[in-house]
């Protein structure tokens, strides 16, 4: 079977030959072949340009999409750092906040501190008086 098959094919083969011999006898139809053999070549040429462009501006896109998701990434980052920057004002102000009541707080402490420092003065001083005029009048009934 397998033998016949070859057979057949090697008939339509050589039909085939003798077909293609009887059209390359004309002239005509070589320079046709020709002409068509020079169309093919320079379309495939155009072909395998077309092909390096686009292989060229895929990778161009594709440095693109990863300068893009750089960017991206910067911007999330920086967002990131925007939030963490908002969080550490906050606590700075928080801390200032206290910082300035710690501050009053100082402020009247020494403010009392200093009217009691007053007040103990202000008895000494009416001790003594009193101690010189209770000596005085001793000294007055002595007489």
């Amino acid at each position: 079977m397998g033998e016949t098959s070859r057979r057949m094919d090697m008939g339509e083969l050589m039909t085939y030959s003798n077909n293609l011999i009887e059209l390359l006898k004309e002239e005509k139809d070589v320079a046709d072949l020709k002409h068509f053999l020079r169309q093919s070549e320079a379309l495939e040429s155009q072909c395998v340009k077309d092909f390096n462009e686009a292989q060229r501006s895929i990778k161009d896109y594709e440095k693109k999409i990863y300068a893009c998701k750089q960017k991206a990434e910067a911007a999330v980052s920086e967002s990131a750092s925007d939030v963490e920057l908002g969080s550490l004002q906050k606590e700075l102000d928080e801390g200032q906040k206290l910082e300035w009541m710690l501050r009053e707080d100082l402020t009247i402490i020494n403010e009392i501190d200093d009217l009691e420092r007053q007040r103990v003065s202000g008895e000494e001083e009416m001790q003594t008086i009193k101690k010189i005029e209770q000596d005085e009048l001793r000294a007055h009934l002595m007489k």
